[in-house]
């Protein structure tokens, strides 16, 4: 496991836990910090999107809503976005994106 895999990973459980606002901190951090390295995948959908749930969790719905997109705009929403979750967190965070992406801010 690469080092922002463990990041991610870390981000993922603080989900888990019930700590959006730490997930949060995590998937930004890990999200500038690709960014400032020049690496293409600051932008990865599965960043992006657990960055979304960590602030919807927090109610700060029109942010989740801009994060949720931006993937949208340059991938096929046929693409595996959640390749690290299994089937059934997968239907789960489906929910949960159709849910932020339904309420107005």
């Amino acid at each position: 496991m690469t080092l922002p895999e463990a990041v991610f990973a870390t981000g993922v459980c603080r989900l888990l836990l019930g700590q959006p606002d730490r997930a949060e901190e995590v998937f930004a951090s890990l999200q500038n910090g690709l960014r400032t390295s020049m690496v293409s995948g600051a932008d990865l959908p599965e960043i992006l999107n657990d960055l979304a749930i960590a602030r919807a969790r927090q109610g700060k719905v029109a942010e989740a809503q801009t994060d949720l997109r931006r993937p949208r705009s340059w991938i096929p929403m046929k693409t595996t976005m959640f390749s690290i979750w299994d089937c059934s967190r997968y239907r789960a965070m489906k929910r949960q994106r159709q849910q932020i992406i339904s309420v107005k801010p």
